[in-house]
């Protein structure tokens, strides 16, 4: 059995109790877990978002050590401790900051921690070039001129990417402006939703990134400096 959540600033520890009580079955008196026979995993994404509270501690995250350190909660309407069987817990998080926030050492203790480091250009380049191949492939595109702008296409997008990431960095109040590997994709994937009408002109191609471009980072934006600033980056990319 596999469940997954996904935290944010607003996620308090009543809600992430709820959802993992509503998925688990009452094996005996005071003993929860998934159907007999079966072992529930729960994965957790943006582990670290949760705002701190006064004393600095992250209720939700507090909650899923509680049941590391003591093997399950209290119920929420009698106060009666319930007892946890065949959890287990996984989770992902990116770098403190941006509204990410640091994780106790009596939480993480738990866990075999596994360091992943951002992916440098030049792999980046490698794997969207594989997916623009695999996209024009299937399109079946004939226009050579649109074939030969493959490899220029994502030179752009991911030398632009690396110029958003470090230009437009997050602050108290633009906490929001954090980018990453997914909003590169996003960019790739809005591109390969469009049909065979690319095959008619090249410039379309080229259209097409630009708007992309746009929805993706500059939607964002809160900003009209910023905004004119990511159009000026993106006519120099073409």
């Amino acid at each position: 059995v596999t469940m997954s959540l996904c935290f944010s600033a607003q996620t308090s520890a009543n809600k992430t109790q709820e959802a993992m009580d509503g998925k688990l079955d009452k094996r005996r008196k005071g003993v929860y877990g998934p159907p007999l026979g079966k072992r529930m995993a729960v994965f957790v994404d943006e582990l670290n978002m949760p705002l701190p509270e006064k004393y600095g501690a992250q209720p939700p995250i507090e909650l899923l050590r509680q049941y590391l350190d003591h093997g399950g909660w209290y119920d929420t309407h009698d106060c009666t401790m319930r007892r946890l069987e065949d959890v287990q817990l996984s989770a992902a998080m990116a770098p403190p900051g941006g509204g990410r926030n640091f994780i106790t050492p009596r939480f993480l203790r738990h866990f075999q921690l596994l360091f992943l480091t951002e992916v440098d250009e030049k792999g980046k380049k490698a794997i969207f070039s594989a997916l623009t191949n695999w996209w024009f492939s299937r399109a079946k595109y004939a226009n050579p001129q649109l074939v030969n702008l493959a490899a220029p296409l994502v030179n752009a997008a991911v030398e632009l990417h690396a110029v958003v990431v470090h230009a437009l960095l997050p602050t108290p109040a633009k906490t929001h402006y954090v980018f990453n590997l997914r909003d590169l994709g996003r960019v790739f994937q809005g591109m390969a939703m469009v049909g065979a009408a690319l095959d008619e002109d090249t410039k379309r191609l080229q259209r097409l990134w630009i708007h992309e471009t746009m929805r993706v980072y500059g939607d964002r934006l809160i900003d009209d400096s910023d905004r004119e600033w990511l159009g000026g980056a993106g006519d120099g990319g073409l």
